[in-house]
């Protein structure tokens, strides 16, 4: 997974990986940017951003259109 399914930034990091033996059934990745977290084996309608309802998306050049921003780390 290459970029974040919330802000599509590339800015991404492996957080854990399931297995099941020696097989990796899933991964988990976080985004160091808007600290969006999701799991590869997820619906195509929560990792896809082509899929995903546009109102959950996250344009982190347009702060200002956000009511309440929470700093990375205080969520």
């Amino acid at each position: 997974m290459n970029s974040c399914p919330r802000c599509e930034n590339s800015n991404t990091r492996m957080e854990h990986r399931g297995k099941k033996g020696n097989r990796v059934i899933w991964t988990v990745y976080c985004c160091n940017d808007c600290s969006f977290s999701w799991r590869d084996s997820e619906p195509q309608e929560t990792i896809n951003p082509q899929k995903r309802d546009p109102f959950f998306q996250v344009d982190l050049d347009r702060f200002d259109k956000y009511p309440v921003v929470l700093p990375p780390g205080l969520i």
